[in-house]
C-alpha cells in the first residue's frame, strides 16, 4: 500500500523549480520518492479517482504558449491511467482555458467535465463540456455542452431524500457581478438548469454541504485566493 502525489506547474516548467511537476509515491516507510516527470505547462487543476478497480489521474490545462510567444487557450488537457509503477496517457481533451477538471460517478456511469473559460476569440461565454465514459470504447465521449459565462469552478453534489438520489452540478460563472451562479440537476441521463444564485463579489467558488436532511451551498469571495490568468 502506499499513496500517490501528484504535483503540477502553473506556469512554464522552470529547470529552477526544486520539486519539478510529476507523480511522487509516499510508501510504508514514509520516504517520498519521485517515480515520474510531467512535463505539462500551465496546469491549473489535477484529479484523481478510482473507477471500474483503476487508478486514474486528470490534469487540465489554462493555456500554451505559440513559438512566436502568443497565448493559446485552447489546448488539450491530458488523461492517465496508473499501470502498476507509473501513468500512461490513455486519452487527450481539447478545453478552452481550463480552470478545473472534476470527475464524478452517477450509479455505475461516469463522467468528466472541465470549466472551459474562454476561447481564442476572447470569447468567455461558451460552453463547459461534460464527458461520459463508454465502456466500449473505453474513452470518455463527449455527452453534453453547458453553457457558461466566465465559470471559475464546478463542483458535483447529491443527497437523498424520500429513498430517491438527486443529483447536481454547481457552476460558479464570474464574468462580473452581475453573472449569476447556475445549478443543474441530473434528468433523464443530462443536466438541466434548477436554480440561478446571485453572485456577490464575483464569486470564485462555492462549497455544497450537506447536513441531512438540509443542502446549502456556501461562496468564496474572489479576494479570499485570487488566481486569474
Amino acid at each position: 500500500m502506499f499513496s500517490v502525489i501528484v504535483i503540477i506547474g502553473e506556469g512554464e516548467i522552470s529547470e529552477k523549480l526544486v520539486e519539478k511537476p510529476g507523480v511522487y509515491v509516499f510508501d510504508l516507510e514514509e520516504k517520498l520518492t519521485k517515480i515520474q516527470g510531467l512535463d505539462i505547462p500551465y496546469a491549473s487543476d489535477v484529479s484523481l479517482w478510482v473507477q471500474n478497480r483503476n487508478l486514474f489521474l486528470g490534469i487540465s490545462r489554462k493555456m500554451s504558449l505559440t513559438q512566436d510567444k502568443k497565448i493559446n487557450f485552447e489546448v488539450y488537457s491530458p488523461m492517465y491511467q496508473w499501470k502498476g509503477s507509473h501513468f500512461d496517457m490513455v486519452q487527450k481533451i481539447k478545453t478552452y482555458n481550463a480552470q478545473k477538471v472534476l470527475p464524478f460517478s452517477i450509479w455505475d456511469s461516469h463522467y468528466l467535465i472541465y470549466a472551459d473559460r474562454r476561447n481564442n476569440k476572447g470569447e468567455s461565454n461558451i460552453f463547459s463540456e461534460l464527458y461520459k465514459y463508454d465502456i466500449h470504447s473505453g474513452q470518455y465521449v463527449l455527452h453534453q455542452k453547458i453553457l457558461t459565462y466566465g465559470v471559475k469552478d464546478v463542483k458535483h453534489f447529491c443527497f437523498f431524500q424520500r429513498n430517491m438520489k438527486e443529483d447536481f452540478l454547481i457552476i460558479t460563472n464570474s464574468n462580473n457581478t452581475e453573472t449569476k451562479t447556475l445549478i443543474l440537476k441530473f434528468v433523464d441521463d443530462y443536466f438541466l438548469p434548477f436554480q440561478h444564485i446571485e453572485n456577490l463579489e464575483r464569486v470564485k467558488e462555492w462549497l455544497p454541504v450537506i447536513v441531512s436532511p438540509i443542502s446549502f451551498v456556501r461562496n468564496t469571495h474572489k479576494e479570499l485566493n485570487n488566481k486569474n490568468i
